[in-house]
Protein backbone atom coordinates (compact mmCIF):
# COMPACT_ATOMS: atom_id res chain seq x y z
CA UNK A 1 0.00 0.00 0.00
CA UNK A 2 1.18 3.31 -0.61
CA UNK A 3 1.43 6.07 2.03
CA UNK A 4 0.21 9.37 1.14
CA UNK A 5 2.53 11.15 3.19
CA UNK A 6 5.66 9.15 2.12
CA UNK A 7 4.33 8.20 -1.20
CA UNK A 8 6.18 4.89 -0.50
CA UNK A 9 5.23 1.68 -0.89
CA UNK A 10 5.59 -0.73 2.11
CA UNK A 11 4.39 -3.79 4.23
CA UNK A 12 3.07 -3.10 7.61
CA UNK A 13 4.56 -4.46 10.52
CA UNK A 14 2.20 -6.73 12.83
CA UNK A 15 0.91 -5.27 15.70
CA UNK A 16 0.56 -1.83 14.39
CA UNK A 17 -2.38 0.12 15.61
CA UNK A 18 -3.57 3.21 14.40
CA UNK A 19 -3.17 4.98 17.46
CA UNK A 20 1.00 4.23 17.50
CA UNK A 21 1.64 4.18 13.95
CA UNK A 22 0.97 6.66 11.29
CA UNK A 23 3.48 6.45 8.84
CA UNK A 24 4.99 3.79 6.95
CA UNK A 25 7.74 1.24 7.99
CA UNK A 26 10.24 2.85 5.78
CA UNK A 27 9.71 6.66 6.95
CA UNK A 28 9.12 6.59 10.61
CA UNK A 29 6.17 6.38 12.60
CA UNK A 30 4.36 8.57 15.09
CA UNK A 31 6.33 6.44 18.18
CA UNK A 32 9.71 6.01 16.46
CA UNK A 33 10.93 10.17 15.81
CA UNK A 34 13.88 11.43 15.53
CA UNK A 35 16.40 11.63 18.97
CA UNK A 36 15.91 14.62 20.88
CA UNK A 37 18.96 16.82 21.23
CA UNK A 38 22.23 15.99 23.33
CA UNK A 39 20.03 12.91 24.44
CA UNK A 40 20.86 9.75 22.12
CA UNK A 41 17.40 8.62 23.46
CA UNK A 42 14.50 7.53 20.41
CA UNK A 43 11.51 10.11 21.46
CA UNK A 44 8.22 8.64 22.49
CA UNK A 45 8.24 4.88 22.60
CA UNK A 46 5.32 3.43 21.11
CA UNK A 47 3.21 6.55 21.63
CA UNK A 48 3.34 9.57 19.13
CA UNK A 49 3.65 13.52 20.51
CA UNK A 50 -0.41 13.56 19.57
CA UNK A 51 -1.18 10.99 22.07
CA UNK A 52 1.09 12.60 24.83
CA UNK A 53 -0.81 15.77 24.33
CA UNK A 54 -3.98 14.59 24.23
CA UNK A 55 -3.73 12.72 27.08
CA UNK A 56 -2.53 15.53 28.96
CA UNK A 57 -4.93 17.90 27.56
CA UNK A 58 -8.01 15.36 29.02
CA UNK A 59 -6.23 15.22 32.01
CA UNK A 60 -6.61 19.21 32.53
CA UNK A 61 -9.99 19.37 30.90
CA UNK A 62 -10.80 16.61 34.07
CA UNK A 63 -9.30 19.20 36.55
CA UNK A 64 -11.69 22.11 35.48
CA UNK A 65 -8.88 23.65 33.22
CA UNK A 66 -9.54 24.61 29.88
CA UNK A 67 -7.02 23.29 27.56
CA UNK A 68 -6.57 22.13 23.90
CA UNK A 69 -4.23 20.49 21.80
CA UNK A 70 -2.50 22.67 19.07
CA UNK A 71 -0.53 21.79 16.00
CA UNK A 72 2.27 22.98 14.36
CA UNK A 73 6.25 22.70 15.10
CA UNK A 74 9.04 21.98 16.96
CA UNK A 75 12.42 23.64 17.20
CA UNK A 76 14.08 21.58 19.89
CA UNK A 77 13.68 18.43 18.41
CA UNK A 78 16.29 18.52 15.33
CA UNK A 79 19.08 21.37 14.92
CA UNK A 80 17.81 23.71 12.06
CA UNK A 81 14.59 22.22 11.66
CA UNK A 82 11.09 23.08 12.64
CA UNK A 83 9.66 19.62 13.34
CA UNK A 84 6.27 18.21 12.83
CA UNK A 85 5.00 18.01 16.22
CA UNK A 86 1.94 18.12 18.59
CA UNK A 87 1.72 20.12 22.10
CA UNK A 88 -1.33 20.84 24.86
CA UNK A 89 -2.06 24.85 24.72
CA UNK A 90 -3.82 25.48 28.31
CA UNK A 91 -5.09 28.08 30.54
CA UNK A 92 -2.56 28.89 33.77
CA UNK A 93 -3.72 30.06 37.04
CA UNK A 94 -2.35 33.57 36.02
CA UNK A 95 -4.62 33.22 33.36
CA UNK A 96 -2.28 33.18 30.16
CA UNK A 97 -2.45 30.39 27.91
CA UNK A 98 1.01 28.56 28.11
CA UNK A 99 2.41 25.60 25.91
CA UNK A 100 2.71 21.80 27.55
CA UNK A 101 5.03 19.08 25.60
CA UNK A 102 4.34 16.07 27.86
CA UNK A 103 6.51 14.00 25.81
CA UNK A 104 9.74 15.90 26.86
CA UNK A 105 8.87 15.83 30.36
CA UNK A 106 11.25 13.46 31.20
CA UNK A 107 14.56 12.50 29.52
CA UNK A 108 15.22 15.25 27.23
CA UNK A 109 17.44 18.27 27.80
CA UNK A 110 15.78 20.97 26.92
CA UNK A 111 16.49 24.96 28.28
CA UNK A 112 12.81 25.61 29.57
CA UNK A 113 9.84 23.87 31.53
CA UNK A 114 7.88 21.07 29.71
CA UNK A 115 4.76 23.41 31.25
CA UNK A 116 5.77 26.25 29.81
CA UNK A 117 7.21 26.12 26.34
CA UNK A 118 8.20 29.11 25.04
CA UNK A 119 6.44 30.06 21.90
CA UNK A 120 9.23 31.02 19.84
CA UNK A 121 10.77 27.35 20.69
CA UNK A 122 6.73 25.69 19.59
CA UNK A 123 5.40 27.89 16.67
CA UNK A 124 1.55 27.17 15.55
CA UNK A 125 1.40 26.05 12.57
CA UNK A 126 -0.25 29.09 10.97
CA UNK A 127 2.84 31.26 12.33
CA UNK A 128 5.45 28.79 10.58
CA UNK A 129 2.93 29.70 7.50
CA UNK A 130 3.38 32.95 7.58
CA UNK A 131 7.38 33.05 8.20
CA UNK A 132 7.54 30.62 5.24
CA UNK A 133 5.43 33.20 2.99
CA UNK A 134 7.57 35.98 4.08
CA UNK A 135 11.04 34.14 3.30
CA UNK A 136 12.19 34.41 6.71
CA UNK A 137 11.93 30.46 6.99
CA UNK A 138 13.05 28.17 4.63
CA UNK A 139 9.65 25.61 3.92
CA UNK A 140 12.48 22.68 3.32
CA UNK A 141 13.16 22.99 6.69
CA UNK A 142 10.13 22.33 7.64
CA UNK A 143 7.80 18.77 8.52
CA UNK A 144 9.81 15.79 9.28
CA UNK A 145 13.68 16.28 9.30
CA UNK A 146 14.10 12.59 9.00
CA UNK A 147 12.43 12.09 5.97
CA UNK A 148 12.96 13.81 2.59
CA UNK A 149 9.43 14.11 1.09
CA UNK A 150 7.69 14.86 4.29
CA UNK A 151 8.31 18.49 4.36
CA UNK A 152 7.88 21.54 1.90
CA UNK A 153 4.91 24.47 2.03
CA UNK A 154 2.69 21.97 1.10
CA UNK A 155 3.21 19.84 4.42
CA UNK A 156 3.02 23.10 6.74
CA UNK A 157 -0.27 24.13 4.71
CA UNK A 158 -1.40 21.05 6.25
CA UNK A 159 -0.64 21.71 9.79
CA UNK A 160 -2.91 24.96 9.18
CA UNK A 161 -5.82 23.18 8.47
CA UNK A 162 -4.97 20.85 11.10
CA UNK A 163 -4.63 23.42 14.08
CA UNK A 164 -7.81 25.10 12.79
CA UNK A 165 -9.27 21.74 13.12
CA UNK A 166 -7.83 21.27 16.91
CA UNK A 167 -9.25 25.05 17.72
CA UNK A 168 -12.51 24.25 16.62
CA UNK A 169 -12.76 21.07 18.45
CA UNK A 170 -12.00 18.86 16.12
CA UNK A 171 -8.70 16.44 17.29
CA UNK A 172 -7.32 14.99 13.95
CA UNK A 173 -5.16 12.33 13.85
CA UNK A 174 -1.73 13.52 11.98
CA UNK A 175 -2.31 11.13 9.47
CA UNK A 176 -5.82 12.10 8.87
CA UNK A 177 -6.51 13.82 5.71
CA UNK A 178 -9.45 14.58 2.93
CA UNK A 179 -9.45 15.79 -0.93
CA UNK A 180 -8.19 17.80 -2.15
CA UNK A 181 -5.72 20.02 -0.15
CA UNK A 182 -4.70 16.75 2.63
CA UNK A 183 -2.39 14.61 0.18
CA UNK A 184 1.41 14.41 0.38
CA UNK A 185 2.85 17.45 -1.95
CA UNK A 186 -0.66 18.32 -3.52
CA UNK A 187 0.24 21.56 -5.40
CA UNK A 188 -1.38 24.63 -3.82
CA UNK A 189 -3.19 26.56 -6.04
CA UNK A 190 -3.91 30.59 -5.37
CA UNK A 191 -7.07 29.97 -3.52
CA UNK A 192 -5.62 27.15 -1.08
CA UNK A 193 -2.65 30.33 -0.58
CA UNK A 194 -4.83 32.55 0.31
CA UNK A 195 -7.28 30.18 2.26
CA UNK A 196 -4.14 29.24 4.61
CA UNK A 197 -3.04 32.81 4.70
CA UNK A 198 -6.28 33.55 6.44
CA UNK A 199 -6.42 30.92 8.99
CA UNK A 200 -3.05 31.90 9.76
CA UNK A 201 -3.79 35.95 10.04
CA UNK A 202 -6.91 34.81 12.29
CA UNK A 203 -6.66 35.95 16.16
CA UNK A 204 -10.14 35.52 17.79
CA UNK A 205 -12.16 32.77 17.95
CA UNK A 206 -15.26 34.00 15.85
CA UNK A 207 -12.87 34.34 13.06
CA UNK A 208 -11.76 30.72 13.65
CA UNK A 209 -15.22 29.57 13.96
CA UNK A 210 -16.35 31.84 10.77
CA UNK A 211 -13.29 30.24 8.62
CA UNK A 212 -13.74 26.61 9.95
CA UNK A 213 -17.72 26.86 8.48
CA UNK A 214 -15.86 27.69 5.01
CA UNK A 215 -16.57 23.94 3.35
CA UNK A 216 -12.68 24.50 2.11
CA UNK A 217 -11.41 24.31 5.22
CA UNK A 218 -13.48 22.37 7.65
CA UNK A 219 -13.50 18.81 8.02
CA UNK A 220 -16.22 16.84 6.22
CA UNK A 221 -18.18 14.02 7.91
CA UNK A 222 -16.16 11.84 6.22
CA UNK A 223 -12.23 11.63 6.25
CA UNK A 224 -9.68 9.19 5.42
CA UNK A 225 -7.38 7.72 7.76
CA UNK A 226 -3.94 6.66 5.84
CA UNK A 227 -2.77 3.45 8.23
CA UNK A 228 0.04 0.75 6.79
CA UNK A 229 -1.24 -1.76 8.77
CA UNK A 230 -5.05 -1.43 8.83
CA UNK A 231 -5.00 -0.20 5.16
CA UNK A 232 -6.57 3.15 3.71
CA UNK A 233 -9.83 3.60 6.06
CA UNK A 234 -12.66 5.86 5.39
CA UNK A 235 -13.58 7.49 9.04
CA UNK A 236 -16.91 8.72 9.20
CA UNK A 237 -16.62 11.20 12.85
CA UNK A 238 -19.14 11.86 15.37
CA UNK A 239 -21.83 14.47 13.94
CA UNK A 240 -20.93 18.24 16.02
Amino acid sequence: MTCPRSGCTTTPSPGTSRRSCGYCGSCGSAGARPSPKNTGRPAGGSWGHRDFSLLLCSLLRATGTPARLRCGFATYLADGWYEDHWVTEYLAPDGVRRLADAQIHSGYDVPFDPMDVPRDAFLVAGDVWQACRRGRVDPETCGLSSVEKLRGLWFVHGNVLRDLAALNGVELLPWDGWEPWLRMGTPLTEDALAAADAVAAARSPDDRQRLFADPRLTVPAEITSYTPYLGDRRVTLPVR
